[in-house]
C-alpha cells in the first residue's frame, strides 16, 4: 500500500528523514533523497531491508547499515526475487556488466587508493564500496552496499546456494 505525501512547503528539509544510527561513523546514503520521494510506502516489507539503504519508518529515516551472518544466509537462500542483492550470481553480473564500460585504469586507480598494502592487500568491503561508487565513481551508485558484501561472502565461500 502506498500513499501520497502532498507536502509542498518552501523547506527542503522538511520531507527529509532523520537518519538514526549507533554508530559514529554513520555516514547518510546518497540515495537518502530518493527515499524521501512524495510516494512512501505505508510500511516496510523483509524485502526493503537491503544493507546500505535507508527505510522510512514513521516519515524517519533509518540507515541499514550492517546485518548478521543468520540474517545474510537467511536471505542468500530466500532467492532472486525476493532479495536480488543477496544473491551472488545476479550481484556477480550485475557488477560485471557495469565494468565492462570502465576502463581498467579507472578501476586500478580506485583500488590502488584503497589497498592497504600493510595487511597483504586486503580491502574492507566498506571501502571497496565507496571507492567504487562514491568516490571514484567507477559504478553506478544504484548498486547497494549489500551488493559488495555479497560478493565478497560469495568469494570467501561463505554463500551457500540454495
Amino acid at each position: 500500500y502506498y500513499y501520497y505525501n502532498n507536502n509542498n512547503n518552501n523547506n527542503n528539509n522538511a520531507n527529509k528523514p532523520n537518519i538514526s544510527s549507533n554508530t559514529t561513523q554513520s555516514t547518510a546514503s546518497p540515495n537518502l533523497a530518493e527515499s524521501t520521494a512524495q510516494v512512501q510506502k505505508l510500511y516496510v516489507n523483509e524485502e526493503d531491508l537491503v544493507v546500505g539503504e535507508v527505510i522510512l519508518v514513521f516519515n524517519r529515516g533509518f540507515l541499514l547499515e550492517e546485518a548478521d551472518d543468520s540474517t545474510l544466509s537467511y536471505m542468500e537462500n530466500a532467492g532472486v526475487p525476493k532479495f536480488p542483492w543477496a544473491d551472488y550470481d545476479y550481484v556477480r553480473a550485475v557488477l560485471t556488466r557495469q565494468l565492462k564500460t570502465v576502463s581498467p585504469a579507472a578501476i586500478r586507480a580506485a583500488m590502488a587508493d584503497v589497498e592497504d598494502r600493510k595487511s597483504g592487500g586486503y580491502i574492507p568491503v566498506k571501502a571497496l564500496y565507496h571507492a567504487l561508487t562514491r568516490q571514484f565513481k567507477v559504478l553506478s551508485t544504484d548498486v547497494p552496499l549489500h551488493a559488495f558484501i555479497t560478493l565478497a561472502r560469495g568469494l570467501s565461500g561463505l554463500w551457500r546456494s540454495g
